[in-house]
C-alpha cells in the first residue's frame, strides 16, 4: 500500500515537472521567435481556437496564444523571484526567533498571525497603491505577503532540530546562536521547505492572474 501511494506521489511529481518544462519552454520559444507579432492584429475579432490561432483572438484580432506564452515567462520568473526570497528571509527569522528565545519567538509570532489574519490579496493591493507598479515592486508586495507564512512553517520545522540532541550537545560546547542556526537549524528543515517554495510560487501565480483581471 506505501509503494502504491509513493508511486503515485512520484507519477504527480513527474507530471508536475513536465507541465512546468512544456511551459517554460513555450514561453522561452514565444519571446524568442513568437508565431504572430503579440501586438498586432493578426486575424479577425474574437476567432474561436483554430489550427492557427491555437487559443483565438482577442476583440482586436491579436493572438491569444503568443500573448498568453510571452507572459507566461515573466509570471514563472517573478513567482520564483517572490517565493525563493520570501523562503530565504522567513526561514531566517524563524532561526532567529528560535534561536533568541521564548520570548523572542513569542513576539515574532505573534506579529506573523496577525499579518495572517488579514487577506493576502488585500495587503498586495495596498502595497502596490504604497509601492507603484513594476515588476520588482510586485515582487517585493508578494514577498511581504508570504514571509509570514514561510516564518510558521519554517519554525515547526526547526523546533524539533532545536531539541535534537546534537543540536543540546552543540550549545553545552558554547556553540554560538549564528552558528547553531545556519549549520544546523536550517539545513536540517530544508526538505519541509523546499515543499513550501513551490506551494508559494503557485499560489503566486493564481494571485497574479487575480491582480491583473482587478487591473
Amino acid at each position: 500500500m506505501r509503494s502504491s501511494s509513493k508511486h503515485v506521489r512520484n507519477l504527480s511529481l513527474w507530471i508536475g515537472l513536465g507541465i512546468l518544462v512544456v511551459v517554460f519552454a513555450l514561453s522561452v520559444w514565444a519571446n524568442v521567435a513568437p508565431p504572430f507579432d503579440p501586438y498586432d492584429s493578426v486575424g479577425g475579432r474574437l476567432e474561436s481556437p483554430n489550427a492557427v490561432h491555437w487559443f483565438g483572438t482577442d476583440n482586436i484580432g491579436r493572438d491569444v496564444f503568443t500573448r498568453v506564452m510571452q507572459s507566461g515567462l515573466l509570471g514563472l520568473g517573478t513567482s520564483a523571484s517572490a517565493a525563493v526570497s520570501a523562503e530565504i528571509i522567513g526561514v531566517v527569522i524563524a532561526a532567529a526567533a528560535i534561536s533568541g528565545g521564548r520570548a523572542v519567538q513569542e513576539l515574532i509570532m505573534r506579529f506573523a498571525d496577525a499579518f495572517l489574519a488579514i487577506p493576502g490579496i488585500l495587503i498586495v493591493l495596498l502595497l502596490r497603491v504604497v509601492l507603484g507598479a513594476g515588476t520588482v515592486q510586485l515582487i517585493i508586495a508578494m514577498v511581504v505577503l508570504y514571509v509570514p507564512s514561510v516564518i510558521r512553517v519554517a519554525r515547526g520545522a526547526m523546533i524539533e532540530v532545536n531539541t535534537s540532541d546534537f543540536v543540546v550537545l552543540a550549545r553545552q560546547q558554547g556553540v554560538s546562536r549564528a552558528r547553531i542556526m545556519f549549520l544546523y537549524l536550517i539545513p536540517n528543515a530544508y526538505p519541509t521547505l523546499l515543499v513550501q517554495v513551490a506551494n508559494i510560487a503557485s499560489r503566486i501565480i493564481v494571485l497574479e492572474a487575480a491582480l491583473s483581471y482587478l487591473g
